[in-house]
């Protein structure tokens, strides 16, 4: 009986949908947020995670995008720079098979911008022909 319970519990209908996700994933920058006051919106909005410091200038943290009329509540200005962080740095991997180039006609690579072993064999082996013997 009670792992008929787990199991219902873990069924995928049980499970928060993907717009609904359980961490903070919008990036903002919030002007003129000292540290004091980011620790009382911290206590207003628990998941206030900053990632950049630099006081008296701005804070820039991650919130849930709910929370983005309860920033605004509080009196502050935030400036959303990424909607959803996740999707921005997966748009940022090569997908597999291509490498985009960089100067010097290098590649990036297609494992999260670093080259494999074939991809530096056909590097090396394309300027080989450039090189003087």
């Amino acid at each position: 009986m009670l792992l008929l319970a787990l199991l219902l519990t873990l069924s995928p209908s049980a499970l928060p949908a993907q717009d609904q996700r359980l961490h903070p994933t919008m990036l903002v920058r919030v002007p003129g947020l000292s540290v004091e006051a980011a620790h009382r919106v911290r206590q207003t909005i628990p998941h206030f995670d900053v990632i950049t410091w630099r006081v008296p200038a701005y804070v820039e943290a991650l919130v849930h995008p709910k929370d983005l009329p309860t920033l605004r509540g509080l009196g502050l200005q935030p400036t959303v720079l990424h909607d959803d962080v996740e999707a921005f740095w997966a748009s940022q991997l090569a997908p597999p098979g291509v490498a985009p180039t960089n100067r010097g006609g290098f590649s990036r690579g297609s494992m999260g911008g670093f080259l494999t072993l074939a991809e530096i064999t056909a590097c090396s082996t394309r300027g080989g022909s450039s090189i003087p013997t």
